[in-house]
């Protein structure tokens, strides 16, 4: 008896498995055909990715049909937004250049996303610098697609005026490529900074990548006098990447820092910074009582130094 009711459940998720895969099946070609139906002109595309201009051209037409009959279908406008895109034409782009400023965010992000071709015109890439900037997606994704298009860092520079909303401003600033700042570009953000803690965040980082480092008393004079443990903290985390001289005194100096966690990153920001930082950290964790002491001793054990 009970060597029958374990074969009868045995047979049974056999046969459960098998239905399983059964729908798997029937829903994939429903899925496909359904998709085809939506857009005729997907069903065409050849295998290969290099169509000649007359194959892209001829599928441009209604392949713009259906992205206008998709428009409020959410992932069906999406699909024709991206298959738009890969046919990578200046046709296309115009095309998809409408959709820059739709109230969906995905539509807005994808033929953005899929307008970046060889050969936009300079008034092209300002259309559409203007339309990423008020866009709904986050500001990570602006930056990445800000730093694809042409501007330099002082173009960039220019917008951060105290007209500009806070949010866009943070955005311009974390587009920048730091590696390249000039003395000029450099005052310039350290400047604009000043205003508001959130852009003084969003500089920080920038300021200490740049090689030139001719900021390094505004971020000294944030590391040590802000009131905001947060800026503190931005600071000893971007030390670790700073070549100024003067680096490791300012760690040494935000070790006695009130908060903990600024005392925390200024003892990883020493250890990465050079060789002798774990022997400098190690030195302070034998040193006199004191919270410098406990948080080296701390950071030592923690990571089994």
């Amino acid at each position: 008896m009970e060597y029958a009711l374990q074969t009868l459940i045995i047979a049974y998720v056999i046969f459960l498995g098998l239905l399983t895969i059964v729908l798997l099946g029937i829903y994939q070609i429903k899925h496909l055909v359904t998709g085809r139906q939506l857009f005729p002109a997907l069903s065409t595309e050849n295998t290969t990715n290099k169509k000649s201009p007359l194959k892209k051209a001829s599928m441009i037409s209604p392949l713009k049909i259906e992205i206008s009959h998709a428009v409020g279908r959410g992932r069906d406008c999406i699909l024709a937004i991206k298959q738009i895109g890969a046919l990578h034409s200046l046709q296309s782009f115009s095309i998809l250049q409408p959709y820059w400023r739709s109230q969906d965010m995905d539509e807005s992000y994808f033929s953005l996303y899929y307008s970046f071709f060889d050969g936009i015109s300079y008034q092209d890439q300002q259309d559409m610098l203007d339309a990423i900037l008020t866009a709904s997606f986050s500001g990570k994704r602006k930056s990445e697609m800000i730093r694809r298009l042409s501007f330099s860092n002082s173009e960039l520079l220019q917008r951060l005026t105290p007209e500009t909303n806070t949010e866009t401003q943070i955005v311009l600033i974390r587009s920048l490529n730091a590696y390249t700042l000039t003395a000029e570009e450099e005052a310039s953000l350290a400047s604009a900074a000043k205003h508001t803690p959130q852009l003084q965040q969003a500089a920080i980082f920038c300021l200490l990548k740049s090689p030139l480092q001719n900021s390094f008393p505004f971020l000294q004079q944030l590391a040590l006098s802000s009131t905001i443990s947060d800026i503190r903290e931005s600071v000893a985390i971007a030390l670790a990447e700073c070549t100024h001289l003067q680096a490791g005194e300012l760690l040494d100096k935000m070790m006695m820092d009130p908060e903990w966690q600024v005392r925390y990153q200024a003892a990883g920001s020493m250890i990465r910074q050079n060789t002798e930082g774990i022997r400098h950290l190690k030195s302070i964790a034998l040193g006199p009582a004191g919270e410098s002491r406990d948080t080296a001793r701390h950071y030592l054990e923690l990571n089994r130094m």
